[in-house]
């Protein structure tokens, strides 16, 4: 989110029972500045690749489906 242009805004720690004891997990509160226009999210490889298979898909090319499928079943 910070590669976005988000803002770091806080970090803090919330304390509470668990099944293990103690259990303790930062919290990051990020803001974004409307002065950087839309806001971006970050996306992944995966994501741009599903896109990419899609696209090529509905313009007739089902390859980059199955590939990514495979890759998919394959756990990277």
């Amino acid at each position: 989110y910070l590669k976005c242009g988000w803002l770091l805004l806080s970090v803090s720690v919330s304390v509470a029972p668990g099944y293990h004891g103690i259990e303790r997990d930062r919290i990051y509160s990020l803001g974004w500045n409307k002065k950087n226009g839309e806001v971006q999210y970050p996306i992944s490889e995966k994501s741009k690749k599903l896109d990419d298979a899609i696209i090529k898909m509905l313009n007739g090319d089902d390859s980059k489906v199955k590939e990514f499928l495979d890759e998919w079943n394959a756990g990277d």
